[in-house]
């Protein structure tokens, strides 16, 4: 009787652990595939040399720009450009460093992207305003 009591319980046990072993804990990565929300919508920079505006629409899983269509093609990751942070997004040939927030341009507090690509941080606003704003990280 003790036998078979201690083989049920050793074979518990062993059911147990090797269930534990087997299932790896699954974590949540959709969100690192997909752009985030602050990021998304559509933006304009005034371009002086052109006298145009510059047009970005990002959406879930790519970006609109020049015409084309670029899709999301690597995990969101954040990374630090000049000492602040921005999403590194992969969606074209190189990466590209998004940050969406506020600041006070001409006057008036304004949502703002910044978008950093090969050492020159852009403006982007959400409506059409006659200012170049660039600098270097």
């Amino acid at each position: 009787k003790k036998y078979r009591l201690f083989l049920s319980l050793l074979l518990t046990v062993f059911t147990l652990v090797c269930g534990l072993v087997a299932t790896s804990p699954q974590t949540a990565e959709a969100k690192t595939y997909t752009i985030p929300k602050s990021v998304r919508g559509t933006w304009y920079a005034f371009n002086t040399s052109t006298y145009k505006y510059n047009k970005v629409h990002i959406t879930k899983h790519g970006e609109y720009h020049s015409g084309y269509y670029y899709k999301q093609r690597g995990k969101a990751k954040v990374q630090k450009f000049g000492g602040v942070k921005y999403y590194q997004l992969w969606t074209s040939v190189n990466p590209v460093g998004v940050r969406a927030s506020k600041g006070k341009f001409m006057g008036k507090k304004r949502a703002v992207l910044y978008i950093a690509s090969q050492g020159v941080v852009t403006a982007y606003f959400h409506k059409h305003i006659r200012l170049t704003y660039r600098y270097l990280f």
